[in-house]
């Protein structure tokens, strides 16, 4: 008797999906933020990263909390309450949203994409 379950029926292969889903989102943020001149600080606390960009030596640097979501991925309550907060103190939170359609072209589009990156399996 075989124990290989259709992904769609097993738990612990949407999760890994949709973990490997999330890193290849947060990677496909993290360089549109960089081709478009931003430095990128990793947070963990309940956003992805922070995109900070000078815009020239005269101002302050422009910076914002960016959480990346890829597929039909939701925010959770911490994530929401930081967006709040954020929002409250007069700071930009960005919600990146990377859509199942980009993630199949971008993979598609990049053959030596390491196959630890990202297991494309849909």
């Amino acid at each position: 008797m075989s124990n290989n379950k259709p992904v769609e029926s097993n738990p612990a292969a949407i999760l890994f999906l949709n973990i490997q889903k999330g890193k290849l989102g947060e990677k496909i943020a993290e360089e549109d933020y960089v081709q478009n001149g931003y430095k990128i600080i990793k947070t963990g606390i309940g956003s992805d990263f922070i995109a900070i960009k000078k815009f020239d030596d005269s101002e302050k640097p422009f910076s914002e909390l960016v959480e990346v979501k890829t597929g039909n991925a939701k925010t959770t309550k911490r994530q929401k309450s930081i967006m709040m907060k954020t929002k409250r103190l007069g700071k930009k939170y960005t919600i990146y949203r990377v859509t199942d359609a980009f993630l199949d072209n971008y993979v598609r589009s990049n053959p030596g994409l390491k196959r630890s990156e990202f297991i494309h399996e849909m």
